[in-house]
């Protein structure tokens, strides 16, 4: 390594970070910097910031000002630019060909596993209609059946995965019914609940290839919360409530419901172009659009609006669609991502304008109690940041605290 050393002021800049933050990046020993010769101030080597500021986020990206870096060894997703990866497995091919459940089970155990039939049965009645399709219900759902399960406290895989399917199954008995009858599998049944109808084949392949490609994403914020949950040995049932809170927010599995919103109004206006400039004018993000990871489109937009094209759904419609990516790429040079896919998917099937986010939070339950599975075997209470303090100081003497443990050797997540 290089003997070139830089002061603080120049190491923050190169990794675009606030004073505090390269501080707190040196308490938890991802810099290593010595003290100039006047005793009172540090000095950085220039290669090793170089380096942090490289590999900062996914895809050599620096990491962006405020943020955290957070680095978990996983063996369950790997983000590649065809989209996510589980276990080897692209998530882009396994919609359309692979079901929903199946795909659960390789997440959470690396091997194939029952399709349907009562291991994904709900423990509970369902929710009567009508009624409109919320996380609320979802969550009301969740602690129910927590509250319903006696060995919920049975943290073994076998135990675990048991609970999940049926917790699954219940998260989409929760879902108000425009049709109570059941159908077969869980994208089935989840279409008929929220469309009043039995789904055609096109659209259950289309809700079941959703639902696949949202199983899971890497450590995303509601990921993290549900890896946090489960380092202090929550169980399954408040692993998904960890997640599901956090999946809450309008910019996470919210979105899509708002990505709807914007797809109506181009549709009532007729003028992509138009809706798109007069959002742009009010300072509000096109919802539906951009993604930190990917610099380009989202691959799983690609690949959900293809299975959509290849449904019955409304054609004129889906010109809306591809003319208000068109209108975004024009206007500002973004990318469509699976927010508005699943806007689309929800618009172009006569769908509710919440049915996205509620599609979302059941297929990223699978990929939460994955995450809370591999913690599972992880130290416990492990994640414990240190805070950078900035606010005004007492009389008394901060504490010394020792660095925080890594939750893991730096890795690819």
């Amino acid at each position: 390594m290089t003997s070139t050393w830089i002061g603080s002021a120049e190491a923050a800049a190169r990794l675009g970070v606030k004073a505090q933050t390269l501080y707190a990046y040196t308490s938890r020993g991802l810099l290593h910097p010595r003290r100039a010769v006047d005793g009172r101030t540090s000095r950085y080597r220039s290669a090793e910031v170089d380096e942090l500021a490289r590999r900062g986020r996914p895809g050599g990206r620096p990491a962006r000002a405020g943020t955290v870096d957070v680095r978990i060894t996983t063996a369950l997703t790997e983000l590649t630019g065809a989209g996510p990866s589980y276990r080897g497995r692209l998530a882009a091919d396994l919609a359309g060909t692979a079901p929903f459940e199946q795909v659960a089970q390789w997440l959470w155990t690396g091997a194939d596993g029952p399709v349907a039939g009562a291991e994904w049965a709900p423990r509970l009645a369902p929710t009567p209609g009508p009624g409109v399709p919320t996380l609320d219900a979802l969550v009301a759902r969740c602690v129910a059946a927590g509250q319903a399960d006696p060995d919920r406290a049975d943290r073994r895989l076998d135990a675990a995965v048991v609970a999940t399917r049926h917790l699954i199954g219940d998260l989409v008995a929760a879902v108000p019914a425009r049709r109570t009858r059941p159908a077969d599998g869980v994208a089935a049944t989840l279409f008929a609940r929220l469309a009043g109808r039995a789904a055609r084949p096109g659209e259950r392949t289309v809700v079941d290839g959703a639902l696949v490609l949202l199983a899971d994403h890497d450590i995303a914020s509601s990921t993290l919360a549900a890896r946090v949950a489960a380092s202090t040995r929550a169980d399954v049932y408040h692993v998904v409530l960890a997640g599901l809170a956090t999946v809450s927010g309008p910019l996470h599995g919210v979105a899509s419901t708002l990505a709807y919103r914007l797809l109506r109004e181009v549709g009532a206006r007729r003028d992509a172009r138009a809706v798109v400039d007069d959002r742009l004018g009010l300072g509000e993000r096109l919802p539906g659009f951009g993604h930190r990871i990917y610099a380009g489109a989202d691959p799983r937009y690609g690949a959900l609006v293809g299975l959509l094209r290849r449904s019955d759904a409304d054609a004129a419609r889906l010109a809306v669609v591809d003319e208000t990516v068109a209108a975004a790429a024009a206007r500002v040079g973004t990318f469509a991502n699976i927010d508005l896919a699943l806007a689309a998917m929800a618009w172009c099937l006569d769908l509710p304008p919440t049915a996205g986010e509620c599609v979302f939070a059941i297929a990223r339950t699978a990929g939460w109690v994955a995450h809370a599975l591999e913690e599972y075997g992880e130290r416990a209470v492990r994640y414990r940041p240190q805070a950078a303090y900035i606010g005004p100081r007492s009389a008394a003497a901060p504490v010394h605290q020792p660095g925080p443990r890594s939750s893991a050797p730096p890795a690819r997540s």
